[in-house]
C-alpha cells in the first residue's frame, strides 16, 4: 500500500470514529465522506462498520469471553 493511501485511510478512520462518537453520521454523511476522500460509498460503509465494532468492543481482538468460558468448564 502506498504511503498516501495509508495516510488517507488513517485520516478516514479518525474522522469516522469522531463522527460515531459524537453522533454525526446521519443520513447522507457516508456519501459526502466518500466524495470528499475520493473513494466509494461502499468502502466508507465498510470502514464505518469496522469502527462501530471497535467502539462497541466487539472486534476480533477483544474476544476474551468465549475461550475463557470453555476452559473453565
Amino acid at each position: 500500500m502506498r504511503t498516501r493511501d495509508r495516510e488517507r485511510l488513517r485520516r478516514l478512520r479518525f474522522v469516522i470514529r469522531r463522527l460515531l462518537e459524537h453522533g454525526g453520521l446521519e443520513r447522507g454523511s457516508q456519501s459526502r465522506l466518500a466524495e470528499h476522500f475520493g473513494v466509494s460509498r461502499q468502502y466508507i460503509h465498510q470502514l464505518v462498520n469496522e469502527e462501530r465494532e471497535r467502539l462497541e468492543g466487539t472486534g476480533l481482538g477483544n474476544d476474551n469471553g468465549g475461550s475463557a468460558l470453555q476452559m473453565s468448564s
